[in-house]
């Protein structure tokens, strides 16, 4: 159990990088400055096309990665060592973090199909749906890198274990009865 902060390690480096990526993008958006109601729908008129962009790639992403895991899954079942149940559950967590990126992007690509600027019962909120929609929309980056460098971690791990001169913590040396 010696090695099991570093375990839990990669994870929380993996959110923490999503998050300083989703505040980033975040500052930089509301760094524009704060907006009234009216500019609010402009912007956010001028915003849609990349955010819908964002959210197919994300919902693309994240299902490609998922698939992916599949065969990562087979490949490390193919090794001659055993594999730690640790690394089953890294997996396991990434798959977790796909879909929520990807629930994520389906939220918000559903949101922007509502024509807001066609209603004017919205005009007194468009400035509060500007502001959640920026951050949505920076959560879903920040998913997306967090799910990255989680994924990066995971095939690093796998890498190693196959690697001739390398040592990989994914493997274990005699099975541990689970």
């Amino acid at each position: 159990m010696a090695d099991r902060p570093h375990r839990e390690s990669w994870m929380g480096s993996a959110l923490t990088g999503g998050g300083v990526a989703a505040a980033v993008f975040l500052l930089v958006a509301v760094g524009v400055g704060t907006v009234g109601d009216r500019q609010a729908i402009n912007l956010l008129e001028a915003a849609l096309p990349t955010i819908r962009f964002l959210c197919s790639s994300a919902i693309g992403a994240a299902a490609t990665v998922l698939a992916l895991m599949v065969t990562l899954v087979g490949l490390s079942k193919r090794l001659e060592s055993l594999v730690h149940p640790a690394y089953f559950a890294r997996i396991e967590r990434i798959g977790t973090l796909c879909v929520s990126v990807m629930v994520t992007g389906v939220g918000l690509l559903l949101l922007l199909t509502v024509p807001l600027s066609e209603s004017e019962q919205f005009v007194e909120w468009y400035n509060a749906i500007y502001y959640a929609i920026l951050v949505a929309a920076s959560l879903l980056g920040g998913g997306l890198v967090a799910m990255t460098m989680a994924l990066r971690k995971a095939v690093l791990a796998i890498i190693a274990a196959v690697h001739p001169e390398q040592e990989s913590r994914a493997i274990v040396d005699e099975p541990t009865g689970d």
